[in-house]
């Protein structure tokens, strides 16, 4: 029985490196059926549900980010929740994903980034603006100030677009 559970942890290493390589179907057959042991494990879930989310098979991915929900709560996981949510074109509570991390982690510019683009996506120019402004605003904190440079550029051109006072 360790065998297994020892084998089935080294899988769960595999399909981080076959993500890492965006080698999604491969990452996938390392985690199936691995539920009976793994399925304490929030890093087997979150990456079950990053290998089904790159072979775009979202609901599927939710579910998984689901049950790493059950075990664990990070910024990351509610984004990641947020985008299959918006794929699957259930903006509300891509929204309320996002606002979670937003809240968990204040600092940083990207959950605010991908709530800019929910909105966008949902053509919600109104809010757009708001969040577009905000992150316009924010500090950068940490060390990825060329993505925060990113994320702010991309900020910029809602507002010169839509205009401050939308």
């Amino acid at each position: 029985m360790q065998v297994n559970c020892f084998k089935a942890s080294c899988d769960v290493r595999n399909a981080f490196d076959c993500i890492s390589q965006k080698k999604y179907s491969k990452a996938i057959n390392y985690l199936e059926g691995k539920e009976s042991w793994l399925g304490h494990d929030e890093y087997y879930w979150i990456n079950y549900g990053t290998a089904l989310k790159g072979r775009t098979q979202y609901k599927l991915a939710l579910e998984k980010y689901n049950e790493a929900s059950k075990i664990t709560t990070t910024p990351h996981l509610s984004i990641d929740k947020s985008r299959c949510l918006k794929q699957l074109g259930m903006y509300e509570e891509a929204v309320n994903e996002c606002l979670v991390a937003i809240n968990m982690i204040p600092s940083r510019i990207y959950p605010k980034y991908e709530l800019l683009k929910i909105y966008l996506d949902k053509n919600d120019i109104e809010n757009s603006v708001k969040i577009a402004d905000q992150i316009l605003q924010q500090t950068p904190k940490g060390f990825a100030t060329d993505k925060a440079d990113f994320f702010k550029s991309k900020a910029k051109k809602v507002i010169d677009k839509y205009g401050k006072n939308y």
